[in-house]
């Protein structure tokens, strides 16, 4: 009975485990995601051409969409008028 009762204890222990990892891992995915957007936004833009800024804004749209077309309004937490 005692063996059976240590086996029941890991497995509920593991179990509880892998949902922690699991929530700690979109966590961190969800943060990575934000970096590299960030990364996109700030610094990609110097590795083009100035003259070509226009292939900037087609790959930030491809690859963003609405979160690139609607950065700077008041999704961000920012006012229009500032």
């Amino acid at each position: 009975m005692t063996n059976l009762y240590r086996r029941f204890k890991r497995v509920r222990l593991g179990n509880t485990y892998n949902l922690l990892n699991n929530i700690h891992m979109n966590q961190l995915k969800t943060h990575l995601k934000n970096l590299e957007f960030y990364l996109d936004y700030h610094f990609t833009i110097f590795l083009y051409n100035p003259n070509k800024v226009n292939r900037y804004h087609d790959y930030m749209t491809k690859k963003w969409g609405d979160r690139y077309t609607n950065s700077g309004t008041t999704d961000q937490g920012r006012d229009q008028d500032s």
